[in-house]
């Protein structure tokens, strides 16, 4: 006889658990500042050797030039990430549960999602990495009125992980 499945632990075919989710959720409500700063230090330590080696200029310039180029990707990569946190809904990091949900289409940036009793049409900031048939979670649940947000276990390359809306949900 074979087990009965603890609906919050049990692995989905989004590839990840409800606590999973919100943990997921939670790391993403905020600015992301340690990864901005490690991207940042990487983009401007490339560049050094590149001005110094490739361009011929002096290691004292290279140096200047890969600082400021870092900086600016720092500021940059800031704003972006400040853009990105505000969207979230109020109190996303407080949700205690999440609904398992299917995407059943998008169109440009409206996708379409199938809850347990509700499909609705979320219209996300990027959802350009979301495909139809993907499996993912939906907080605080799927429902029509309220904002939501979308979290995968993978986002695409570049894609994210976690897709807040840009308006409430509207019934299909």
């Amino acid at each position: 006889m074979t087990q009965p499945r603890n609906p919050r632990t049990a692995r989905e075919p989004s590839g990840m658990t409800e606590p999973q989710a919100l943990a997921l959720l939670r790391q993403n409500v905020g600015v992301r500042w340690l990864s901005s700063l490690l991207t940042c230090l990487l983009v401007g330590g490339a560049m050094v050797p590149l001005r110094a080696l490739v361009f011929d200029d002096p290691w004292g310039e290279a140096l200047f030039y890969g600082a400021a180029f870092g900086l600016v990707m720092f500021v940059l990569q800031l704003v972006l990430e400040w853009r990105r946190a505000r969207r979230m809904p109020e109190g996303a990091a407080d949700w205690k549960s999440m609904e398992k949900a299917t995407v059943v289409s998008r169109v440009g940036r409206d996708v379409t999602v199938r809850g347990r009793r509700h499909t609705v049409v979320v219209p996300v900031h990027s959802g350009w990495s979301i495909n139809e048939g993907d499996a993912l979670w939906v907080g605080p649940s799927v429902k029509e009125g309220q904002p939501l947000v979308l979290v995968r276990a993978v986002g695409g390359p570049l894609g994210s992980s976690v897709h807040a809306s840009a308006g409430p949900a509207e019934r299909v």
